[in-house]
C-alpha cells in the first residue's frame, strides 16, 4: 500500500498540470490561431505586394517579337524570311507611375498600423479573457 501510494505521489510530481498556462504562452496561442488576426496579417501582406506591383510601371519595358515566312515553288526555286525585333522602351518620367509607387507606400504604411491596432485588440481581448478565469 505504501509503495503504491509512492507511485501516485511521484506519478502527479511529474506530470505537469495540463491547464497551467501563463499568459503569454495563452496570447502566442490565440497568435497564431485567432481568425480576426489572421484575416489582419493576410490584408497585411496582400497590401505589402502593392508596392513592387506599383514599382514595375517604372521599370523599363521589353518587347521582343520574331516571324518567319518561307516559299517553296518548282519555278522559282525556294527562299526564307527571317525577322526579329527587339523593342526597348522606358519613359524618362512618368509622374502617374511615380505617384503610383509613393501611394502604394501610404498603402503598405496604413495596412501595417492596422495591423498592429488589431494586434492590441488581441492583446486586451486575451489579457481580458485570462484574468476574468483568474478572478472566477
Amino acid at each position: 500500500m505504501k509503495a503504491l501510494f509512492s507511485l501516485l505521489l511521484l506519478l502527479c510530481a511529474i506530470t505537469p498540470p495540463l491547464f497551467a498556462s501563463d499568459l503569454n504562452s495563452i496570447y502566442q496561442l490565440a497568435r497564431e490561431y485567432d481568425a480576426q488576426i489572421l484575416g489582419s496579417k493576410a490584408s497585411l501582406e496582400a497590401s505589402r505586394e502593392a508596392k513592387p506591383i506599383a514599382r514595375s510601371g517604372l521599370l523599363p519595358e521589353i518587347i521582343v517579337s520574331g516571324r518567319g515566312t518561307g516559299i517553296s515553288s518548282r519555278q522559282s526555286g525556294s527562299w526564307n524570311r527571317t525577322e526579329a525585333a527587339i523593342d526597348l522602351s522606358q519613359p524618362l518620367y512618368d509622374r502617374g507611375a511615380y505617384m503610383g509607387y509613393k501611394q502604394a507606400d501610404h498603402i503598405v504604411d496604413q495596412a501595417e498600423a492596422l495591423y498592429h491596432g488589431d494586434e492590441q485588440t488581441l492583446i486586451m481581448r486575451v489579457a481580458e479573457a485570462y484574468f476574468g478565469v483568474l478572478a472566477a
